[in-house]
């Protein structure tokens, strides 16, 4: 059984065949985005991780960090870095993730988990 990012990267080749706009072209990347949509809204239900993703909604992760009592700012990419999140609670240091970093709930704090590999 596909998951829901496999049949929405699916939807999306099939809408990246088409070198004009069709109908179909535009219903496949419709439901390509519906779906990447509907992955990230599950993501953001886990209370103890949450992944930040390129097809992420930004909200769901400011949402996520703000149950845990953080206030969140999306930050955009720049030279070097990757765009992602910045979370602080009151006079704590600035915790910073980007795309591709999982962030962790201890119960206490959010912590930051970078991927194995090396970001390019």
């Amino acid at each position: 059984m596909a998951t829901l990012a496999e049949v929405a990267e699916q939807y999306q080749k099939e809408a990246n065949k088409v070198y004009r706009p069709t109908p179909a072209g535009r219903r496949a990347e419709q439901m390509a985005a519906f779906l990447r949509r509907a992955v990230a809204n599950r993501a953001g239900i886990d209370p103890a991780r949450h992944k930040l993703t390129f097809d992420g909604n930004p909200r769901v992760s400011v949402a996520w960090a703000q149950r845990h009592g953080y206030r969140a700012l999306v930050t955009p990419g720049g030279i070097g870095t990757g765009a992602g999140l910045m979370l602080q609670r009151d006079n704590e240091p600035p915790v910073i993730a980007q795309i591709g970093d999982t962030l962790t709930w201890d119960g206490e704090r959010i912590a930051v988990e970078q991927p194995e590999a090396p970001r390019p």
